[in-house]
């Protein structure tokens, strides 16, 4: 996760207007995917491993797809405790 109040710092100085608008919402068990690690480089065929990184505000299960010039490749079940994984 970033800073915001710097992120708007740093637009602001460049003269990029900022409208904040307050959202209210309520979830019992919201996912955010964090980031996604993987080799840079892979050759044809390879078979490649990538780490998923996940953040819940609290139990949750689901199911993630990788899709490769338009068609599904993978589907990978998961389960999610609170935090992050």
């Amino acid at each position: 996760m970033g800073n915001a109040l710097e992120e708007v710092t740093a637009a602001s100085s460049q003269g990029v207007a900022i409208d904040v608008v307050p959202v209210r919402y309520s979830y019992r068990s919201e996912v955010f995917f964090d980031r996604m690690i993987s080799p840079a480089i892979a050759r044809p065929e390879e078979r490649v491993r990538p780490r998923l990184v996940l953040e819940s505000t609290g139990p949750a299960k689901g199911r993630i797809l990788f899709r490769h010039n338009g068609h599904s490749s993978i589907w990978i079940r998961t389960r999610q405790s609170s935090g992050r994984r």
